[in-house]
């Protein structure tokens, strides 16, 4: 891992927060923001090696923020996370660059797997 940067965008900070502390228990370096916008100044701040992206969140969705991100900074991984969605939805993420996605409530060995297959 090597202190690998993970932004997790996510409006519900509980769900942030729990995503946070199991990812740097596994040694990785967490940022946090709450709305898509805040995710576009996190990104040229100090970019990340993996954005894990909410879906459904105020203002901006996941998915525009997705299709924005994919084209300002296709190099950075998406990985979408939704609590309610449906196979299509995820397939669209897909479809528009995501690296992949995981229903919320998913298990942490499924995270951890994503996350692994994603930045090795």
């Amino acid at each position: 891992m090597g202190g690998k940067k993970i932004l997790i965008v996510d409006d519900e900070p509980d769900i942030a927060e729990v995503l946070g502390d199991r990812l740097e228990a596994e040694g990785y370096e967490i940022r946090i923001v709450h709305r898509a916008k805040a995710c576009y100044a996190a990104v040229v701040e100090d970019a990340p090696d993996l954005i894990l992206m909410d879906i459904q969140m105020p203002e901006i969705s996941g998915m525009e923020a997705l299709v924005e991100m994919k084209t300002h900074h296709p190099q950075i991984p998406i990985l979408m996370v939704s609590a309610s969605t449906t196979q299509t939805v995820a397939q669209e993420a897909i479809n528009r660059g995501a690296v992949g996605f995981l229903l919320k409530p998913f298990e942490p060995a499924d995270l951890m797997q994503k996350v692994t297959e994603v930045l090795g």
